[in-house]
């Protein structure tokens, strides 16, 4: 059987898996959740190759930018946190992409998907820390050099923890009110859904961190490539 080999260049890969979901009492109800989660952020984001369900409760996707996999990360995470209350944890990386063509099948491997799972595992030992039980998201390089630096690779991190601490003290109300804000809905068709009033909204989106977390997206997608 022939097999072929292209290299990528330099891309971003997302792994993400679903937490606890061994504990799900209905797992077609989670499966469905997680299908429809993933439509609607490939539809928002676009990813280079849309995010989709490899084996298990395992996902991945790859992107042409940090910023883009990084916000499709938190939509994603939103997404299932407001359709079915599962929380799930993604690893990030960056680097060239290997694919395997043959007559049968086209599989992926190098740097970014070998980044992107040292970053998953690192997630979820830091979440088993008392410290940092909120982690959920994480960027690692490959060991070889890769368009994003170090410096900004630690930044990004940085932001993620912060990130995924104001998440996880949200209330479901406010995080539901972070995910409008990040689709860009209006403040007072919020309001009518969530059946409180429009200055509840803005002051929840204040308190709970979700402007802040936004005006970082902003930035991190102005910085960052």
């Amino acid at each position: 059987m022939l097999m072929n080999m292209e290299w990528s260049p330099d891309k971003v890969a997302v792994i993400g898996d679903l937490v606890r979901s061994k504990e799900a009492p209905d797992r077609r109800r989670l499966q469905a959740d997680l299908s429809n989660a993933l439509g609607e952020v490939n539809r928002l984001v676009e990813p280079l190759e849309d995010l989709a369900p490899t084996i298990g409760d395992e996902l991945q996707g790859v992107f042409t930018d940090l910023p883009s996999a990084v916000r499709a990360t938190l939509l994603l995470r939103l997404e299932l946190l407001m359709r079915g209350g599962v929380d799930a944890r993604f690893g990030v990386g960056v680097g060239t992409i290997m694919v395997f063509s043959s007559e049968r099948r086209i599989t992926q491997d190098g740097p970014g998907w070998w980044s992107a799972r040292t970053a998953i595992e690192r997630v979820e030992a830091m979440a088993r820390e008392p410290r940092t039980a909120f982690l959920r998201t994480r960027v690692e390089l490959p060991e070889d050099g890769a368009r994003v630096s170090r410096g900004e690779a630690a930044a990004v991190n940085a932001f993620l923890i912060s990130r995924d601490a104001l998440i996880g003290q949200m209330t479901p109300r406010r995080r539901r009110l972070l995910l409008g804000l990040l689709k860009d809905r209006r403040q007072s068709e919020m309001a009518e859904e969530e059946q409180i009033y429009q200055s509840a909204v803005s002051q929840g989106l204040s308190k709970s961190g979700g402007y802040a977390i936004v005006a970082a997206e902003r930035e991190l997608a102005g910085r960052v490539s």
